[in-house]
């Protein structure tokens, strides 16, 4: 969650050209954009583990652990409801600040949320694209907020973070290969096998990186926002050699780095 709450703060910095004044707004869309991923939590967790029996390994960080000992089964369906109803209601401030673009964006960012388990994981592309389509829809809706739509200058920073989150997420799909097949799930790594799957995944995830790398000299931006990216590419590196869960949480981890350090980077010194 924290990831794509970055992703949203950077959208809104990047889109008014630092993070300062923080637009009054933003609290709401932020509170938007949490409910609506704990709706996804709350719904992967009563699809995977209470319909399809797929627990979470007890070896998995707390932080990335279902949510299954927490309620019980017939809780979960009030439990989405309710999340679902307070992501809506807390995007009424954003929305009437920022209009129809982050509108769409964050009921794209619940469709996602209420679709991805049931419908879209048992699809290459679904399963691959949901979750970090999910998180540039929050990155967009801070861009709105402040822009009050979507242009060129959003395409340059979010479009490259998205292919670096696609690309995370292949890789990260390793670790459940064998979980995956069992309930039917079309992971890269399922479909093509583990070597594609890491192939693939720090193909893009280093096109994604080095594109953002690339935005002082296509944007004009100052140069010291071409740090994170690189940064982020280095540590990505050093995971290649890693095995799969701990290499995957690694490259996630460089990820969420690379959000907060590019974030900093736009407020120390503008965009």
């Amino acid at each position: 969650m924290a990831a794509a709450l970055l992703y949203a703060l950077l959208g809104l910095a990047w889109a008014q050209g630092g993070l300062l004044p923080l637009h009054p707004a933003f609290p709401w869309l932020a509170a938007s954009v949490f409910f609506g991923l704990y709706t996804a939590h709350l719904m992967d967790t009563y699809v995977d583990v209470v319909k399809r029996h797929d627990m979470t390994p007890d070896s998995f960080p707390l932080l990335f652990r279902d949510s299954s000992g927490l309620l019980p089964p017939r809780a979960y369906p009030a439990g989405m409801a309710v999340s679902a109803g307070l992501c809506a209601a807390c995007a009424a401030v954003p929305v009437a600040e920022g209009g129809p673009a982050v509108a769409l964006s964050l009921a794209s960012g619940l469709a996602l949320a209420l679709s991805y388990a049931p419908l879209l994981d048992r699809r290459l592309l679904g399963v691959s694209l949901a979750y970090p389509a999910g998180a540039l829809a929050a990155f967009t809706a801070g861009y709105a907020l402040s822009a009050g739509a979507v242009d060129l200058r959003w395409s340059l920073l979010g479009l490259p973070v998205f292919v670096a989150l696609v690309g995370t997420k292949v890789r990260s799909d390793v670790i459940d290969l064998a979980d995956d097949a069992r309930i039917g799930k079309r992971t890269v790594a399922v479909a093509f096998g583990e070597r594609a799957a890491l192939v693939g995944g720090y193909g893009l995830a280093f096109a994604g990186v080095a594109a953002a790398a690339a935005l002082p000299w296509v944007a004009g931006v100052p140069p010291l926002l071409a740090l994170p990216p690189a940064g982020a590419a280095a540590a990505m590196a050093a995971t290649a050699r890693m095995d799969a869960f701990r290499g995957s949480m690694a490259m996630a981890g460089s990820m969420f780095a690379l959000l907060a350090a590019e974030l900093a980077a736009v407020a120390a010194v503008g965009a």
